[in-house]
């Protein structure tokens, strides 16, 4: 009985031995087709290959003969060679002449009268007078605006005046009084300047007016900002500080202006270096 038994499982053995092979066999078939396929497309698709760029060479060749046909040949006697140089520089004398007229229109254009008609100092001039006439209410309610920014910025520079000019100068030094003396004295020329400013009416003495107040704003803010550091250190001085945490003070509140100031926002840092330079006025005056 266990004999039977060993020669049956022996027979299994061999059938799914068998069986395996098959299967093997069939998937190597079924591989080789899949390879031979893949082969032959490749083959077709070389052979297009080939056929496109002989095509495209036998193109090239065609090109290259129409283009030699149509180059003209080029003189080799002294009769046509003088020729050509005569036509070459009469060619270059109406170039010459029309660049040199292109550039005077240019420069007409450039530099004509600014009063003139459509210029660019007249279009606000002439978009508020035309606002006037088609939308009277528009143009109230924008005049109405600026008058009340005028006012605003006159109440603002009168706030200023105030304080610098009843400042207590007993207590500064020969060299605080004569930056505070240089202080009042900008100011008082930029106010001048800005009330000339809105007065004027010639675009030109505008710009020119324009041009003195912003030199002198960048002159007289490093002064303010040196003063106001000055402040803030007879402040600290004050409560008790001693010099070098007075230092540190005005470093700390100068830090917060700064954080909360939106003017310091724009490309570039702001006035990085200009606070640098108040740095230096601020250790120098509470040494």
């Amino acid at each position: 009985m266990k004999t039977i038994s060993k020669h049956i499982i022996v027979e299994i053995i061999m059938v799914v031995a068998l069986l395996v092979t098959l299967v093997v066999a069939v998937n190597n078939n079924l591989l080789s087709k899949s390879l031979e396929r893949r082969l032959t497309v490749e083959r077709q698709e070389t052979d297009r290959l080939k056929i496109k760029l002989s095509a495209s060479v036998n193109s090239t060749d065609s090109d290259m003969t129409r283009f030699e046909a149509v180059i003209p040949e080029w003189p080799h006697e002294a009769e046509d060679r003088e020729q050509l140089n005569a036509r070459i520089k009469e060619l270059e004398a109406q170039l010459a002449n029309t660049s040199s007229g292109t550039r005077q229109s240019s420069r007409n254009r450039s530099f004509g009268d600014t009063n003139a008609p459509g210029s660019r100092m007249n279009r606000g001039t002439a978009w508020l007078e035309e606002l006037k006439e088609q939308d009277p209410e528009r143009y109230q309610e924008m005049m109405t605006r600026r008058e009340e920014a005028r006012e605003r910025a006159q109440e603002i520079v009168a706030k200023k005046a105030e304080y610098l000019l009843n400042r207590d100068t007993s207590t500064m030094s020969p060299r605080e009084r004569t930056e505070y003396e240089e202080m009042v004295n900008l100011f008082k020329e930029s106010v001048a300047i800005g009330e000339k400013l809105q007065s004027a009416t010639s675009g030109e003495d505008r710009r020119e007016l324009m041009i003195q107040l912003r030199n002198a704003t960048m002159e007289l803010e490093p002064m303010l900002r040196a003063d106001r550091n000055r402040e803030f250190t007879q402040i600290a001085l004050s409560l008790g500080y001693n010099r070098h945490e007075s230092r540190q003070f005005v470093e700390y509140i100068n830090t917060v202006i700064e954080n909360t100031t939106l003017q310091n926002m724009g490309p570039g840092g702001g006035r990085q270096g200009r606070n640098n330079t108040n740095q230096r006025r601020q250790r120098q005056t509470t040494q």
